[in-house]
């Protein structure tokens, strides 16, 4: 847990470093993070009143995303003759750091449970 804390700092401190406006921060450090501490309460107001609080809040849908793009850029390993399984390892073990990252929500946790069996199922095929 203290390795998965350590890179969720040093991803905040990029994120603060390289947007420097102070709304557009807080918006991406819950998006990605789901580090919700620098939402204005403006900014929330805003967001609820739209219906789109949900946006803001790290979900199972990032997982997929999150999955998605890992299978783009290790399709390549598939020519090898463990690729499958090696592609398995390497996104179930991205999807846990994700998941420990992001403070293990419950559906951050279904979806990583959801996608490691998928993902396991595809190495094993």
């Amino acid at each position: 847990l203290a390795f998965a804390f350590q890179i969720r700092e040093y991803l905040r401190d990029k994120i603060v470093r390289y947007i420097p406006q102070e709304e557009e921060q807080a918006i991406a450090l819950a998006l990605l993070l789901g580090i919700k501490d620098y939402l204005s309460e403006d900014l929330k107001r805003a967001y609820a009143s739209a219906g789109a609080m949900h946006v803001l809040a790290v979900s199972g849908l990032h997982v997929g995303i999150l999955y998605l793009i890992l299978l783009g850029f290790l399709k390549p390993l598939q020519k090898l003759k463990y690729g499958k399984v090696l592609i398995a390892v390497i996104a179930i073990s991205i999807i846990w750091l994700y998941t420990f990252i992001t403070g293990m929500s419950p559906s951050v946790l279904r979806a990583a449970v959801m996608f490691s069996v998928f993902a396991t199922s595809s190495g094993i095929n």
